[in-house]
């Protein structure tokens, strides 16, 4: 169901192009629930076998694929079963310093949300990096690690921290990237943690790189597509 895990080859993104990625905790969802909706996946991506013209079995399959990111997104908020509160005052700050680590360096990070059980970062690889072999799989392979070894030291706890897949997504066009910023800036007032995006210490955005992008700045955009 995802975009690329760790059992398929990862998808490889030219420098540049925005890239918006959602990872979760090992045990966010139940082993029960995560296979009563692959099953559910599964039945409808066989009866896209049955189109035979590719260009509409290829965007069939990706609007599937994002109706079950969106069904697993909101589950991760009203069916949490993980014992690790990544919005916690320590693991946020552990998070925040592996997101931004790159930033500036390797990566353009316009905008990310650590909820309480999952991340959803929006980013790009820079063109001028100084490691010209970078990519989002080495990025997440970092984020990952770093973060794991840390907040297993914090909570005093051994053992898996994160879900190995993880969903990420290409940005087609200018809409599809202000409704993902809008999505993501967003999620924690969705999920009722607040009133207004501003006021989750587990969202992040910067409006210079948003504004390059958009000719808006995030509150803009939130203001402007709220609706949505």
């Amino acid at each position: 169901m995802n975009e690329s895990h760790h059992r398929k080859l990862p998808h490889y993104y030219p420098a540049g192009v925005p890239i918006a990625v959602t990872f979760r905790t090992k045990d966010s969802l139940s082993r029960t629930l995560i296979e009563k909706i692959k099953r559910e996946y599964d039945v409808e991506l066989k009866m896209l076998g049955q189109i035979s013209d590719k260009a509409e079995y290829d965007y069939s399959k990706s609007v599937l694929r994002r109706k079950y990111f969106l069904i697993l997104d909101r589950l991760c908020v009203t069916e949490n079963n993980s014992d690790i509160d990544l919005a916690s005052v320590e693991n946020l700050k552990i998070l925040t310093s592996a997101l931004l680590f790159y930033n500036a360096e390797q990566v353009d990070i316009f905008c990310f949300s650590v909820m309480r059980n999952h991340v959803h970062v929006l980013l790009s690889i820079r063109e001028n990096r100084t490691d010209s072999a970078f990519s989002l799989p080495k990025f997440m392979l970092s984020v990952k690690g770093f973060t794991a070894n840390r907040i297993n030291k914090a909570l005093n706890r051994s053992g898996r921290v994160w879900n190995r897949e993880y969903y990420d997504s290409q940005m087609k066009s200018n809409e599809q990237f202000i409704k993902t910023i809008l999505y993501i800036l967003e999620n924690p007032v969705k999920a009722g943690e607040v009133s207004d995006f501003r006021s989750w210490p587990g969202n992040y955005f910067d409006d210079s790189l948003i504004s390059r992008y958009t000719g808006m700045k995030a509150e803009q955009i939130v203001e402007m597509y709220g609706c949505l």
